[in-house]
């Protein structure tokens, strides 16, 4: 399967640039702080120096700088680092997550009123004031908003998977390897992980 979505993929010439064009943009998202002048944390002038704020782009200040005189490069590329950081972050927790708590929901028949009811409870209210709850019962950083996200995020994949779980659970060669003596986290990983891919 893999080896003919890389060939479909290689045919297909403005796919492979924007992949790396991709990549490159990536691997330079880290890079740039090692060859910026200044850190985006710092404030680059006093207010004494006004020549230094609102400067066009520039030799020395590559994306200009602001009405303080921060510089423009070192802020867009420590904000994209971020933002990378954070989206990869909460991908794998909601994932993690939504698995775990999809195969357990689709599996245990006695957690499914439970799980039904959080679901309901978490689906209906705006996902922006869950986010704002959490954020606010925590401190406002960088991994209070992974938790928040992650927490917020996790039921739609736990739904799909637990939806899964109940179609395939009581098929005919599940119930023969659970009579054999298979244990459940093998026939669980057996049938969904296959699917999932």
């Amino acid at each position: 399967y893999w080896k003919s979505v890389w060939q479909n993929f290689i045919k297909k010439k403005m796919a492979v640039i924007m992949a790396v064009v991709f990549f490159a943009l990536l691997i330079f998202t880290f890079v740039a702080p090692l060859i910026s002048i200044y850190d985006a944390e710092t404030v680059r002038i006093d207010f004494q120096n006004r020549d230094a704020r609102f400067t066009s782009p520039n030799s020395h200040f590559w994306f200009g700088t602001d009405s303080i005189g921060c510089d423009y490069w070192c802020q867009v590329w420590s904000a994209t680092r971020t933002s990378i950081i954070l989206s990869v972050s909460v991908s794998v927790g909601q994932i993690l997550v939504g698995v775990l708590i999809g195969l357990l929901w689709g599996y245990v028949r006695k957690l499914d009123r439970i799980l039904t009811e959080v679901y309901n409870v978490i689906a209906n209210v705006p996902y922006i004031l869950l986010i704002s709850v959490v954020v606010l019962i925590m401190s406002a950083s960088f991994w209070s908003m992974v938790f928040a996200l992650t927490v917020t995020g996790w039921i739609a994949i736990a739904y799909f998977i637990r939806t899964q779980v109940i179609i395939i659970r009581d098929r005919e060669y599940n119930l023969a390897s659970r009579c054999l003596g298979t244990p459940i986290p093998r026939i669980a990983t057996k049938n969904i992980l296959p699917f999932m891919t």
